[in-house]
């Protein structure tokens, strides 16, 4: 799957591969391939928790590595939606982690903010 600017794939992500499970479940696998800070990333990565409409959390190996959880929560008429990131970038990344982090955020803003305009309606 290539990512041709689908809303519901994080900008940075331009590949996913090697998907192991269709639907994706609780320990399904699948390669990340991602563009950040100028740096092209592979990940694998493992679904870890999968309660729909509850959580999705999955672990990285490779570049980065780590942690990304998301929680779901009702809110009003909607869905409040709670992501936490836990990572390690390594080489010059890891010691430009404050810089990263901030990216990180805006980047990670700017998606949730296209994923709740598309589920709005709004494209």
């Amino acid at each position: 799957v290539a990512n041709g600017g689908d809303v519901l794939v994080p900008h940075v992500v331009k590949e996913v591969r090697d998907i192991s499970d269709t639907p994706v479940r609780l320990g399904s696998t699948y390669t990340s391939v991602a563009q950040f800070m100028g740096r092209k990333m592979v990940s694998k990565i493992k679904i870890t928790a999968y309660e729909p409409g509850k959580r999705f959390a999955e672990e990285m190996s490779g570049k980065p590595g780590g942690l990304m959880t998301f929680d779901f929560a009702p809110d009003g008429d909607g869905t409040r939606v709670a992501m936490n990131a836990d990572m390690s970038m390594g080489g010059l990344l890891g010691l430009l982690s404050p810089l990263v982090k901030m990216q990180m955020r805006k980047q990670m803003a700017g998606d949730m903010a296209r994923l709740k305009a598309r589920v709005e309606g709004k494209k």
